[in-house]
């Protein structure tokens, strides 16, 4: 119940630091012109700064260092303490990828071979699917454990596939943080379950710093996270779906980890599929994503982001559901 108490007070902190520390980086973009023009795959009208990224991180990353060294360092074991260490880092990384790529425009290739290299090194520290347990009907289960060169392939895919799955949908205002916000929710109770309280710990300061830039960033947008927020919580959310659904045993249950990332995940999965068969490259942009096919066929941009942000809520719930009633 202490734990509880303190993940509460520890997510308000974020919540208020973050809420407070986006105006500064708006004035900050504004000055400089670090800004997003639209065109015509974007929905905005006027160019929108597009650097809020660096908002949700120092919100995020301040109030959980403070928070990890002056109360939870005592309260985690060490290797609870060490998985949250290692996705910090690994995420600081990712952030700094996306926010040079807002600054300067990197080549998609030095992205992904950027991304693949943070990945690769983080299952070598540890963050690693090595066994999966699938059981979505209770009495209908079977565990497997990996070979190595197949958690390497399987985790890989993963980390980086859910991070560019978070930057994908970023196609309209509060959709992807919307998303994100509940994911992350999930996993901090999925975290619990399992045990897993230094997960629990980042999740709840995930959820909390996209809560507080949720006000800049819905309908109309005054802020955009761009890629820097966008690569930032999306690998933070692909990582916690490992390590907050994976047992004392090492055992990483796969479905609940798909189930707080299915929208991105398939999203991402579909368009792929569906430019490959139209012959054209599967990362060149288009208007094939599931929140520009429900804006043309007449949803308005709010009832979008709504409708996408309730169906991925009821499958976040349905993974809590089935971490409490069947591991």
């Amino acid at each position: 119940m202490m734990f509880i108490i303190l993940l509460v007070a520890f997510s308000i902190c974020v919540l208020f630091f973050t809420n407070m520390i986006v105006p500064y980086v708006l004035e900050y973009g504004n000055n400089f012109r670090i800004i997003d023009k639209p065109d015509s795959r974007k929905q905005h009208k006027i160019p929108i700064v597009r650097i809020g990224g660096l908002g949700i991180f120092i919100g995020f990353i301040f109030c959980s260092l403070s928070a990890y060294f002056l109360v939870f360092k005592s309260v985690l074991v060490e290797s609870q303490a060490n998985i949250f260490i290692l996705i910090c880092i690994a995420s600081l990384f990712f952030f700094i990828i996306g926010f040079l790529d807002d600054l300067f425009k990197l080549s998609p290739l030095f992205r992904l071979v950027s991304e693949i290299a943070i990945s690769l090194i983080a299952w070598e520290q540890g963050l690693r699917i090595s066994v999966i347990d699938i059981n979505l009907l209770g009495d209908i289960s079977f565990t497997y454990s990996l070979p190595t060169l197949l958690s390497i392939l399987l985790t890989t895919i993963w980390l980086v596939g859910v991070t560019n799955a978070i930057n994908w949908i970023d196609g309209l205002d509060g959709l992807a943080i919307g998303v994100t916000i509940s994911s992350a929710i999930g996993i901090v109770f999925i975290s619990l379950n399992f045990y897993q309280y230094g997960s629990a710990f980042f999740a709840t300061g995930i959820a909390a710093s996209a809560l507080g830039f949720l006000k800049y960033n819905k309908y109309p947008a005054k802020i955009l996270m761009g890629d820097g927020g966008s690569y930032f919580l999306g690998f933070s959310l692909a990582s916690l779906s490992i390590s907050g659904a994976t047992n004392s045993l090492g055992i990483t249950s796969i479905d609940l980890s798909f189930l707080t990332l299915a929208i991105p995940v398939l999203d991402m999965t579909f368009v792929i599929f569906r430019r490959l068969c139209e012959g054209n490259a599967p990362f060149l942009p288009d208007r094939k994503h599931i929140h520009h096919r429900l804006l043309d066929r007449g949803l308005s941009h709010p009832k979008t982001v709504i409708a996408i942000n309730l169906f991925n809520i009821l499958l976040v719930c349905l993974a809590i559901f089935l971490s409490y009633n069947i591991y």
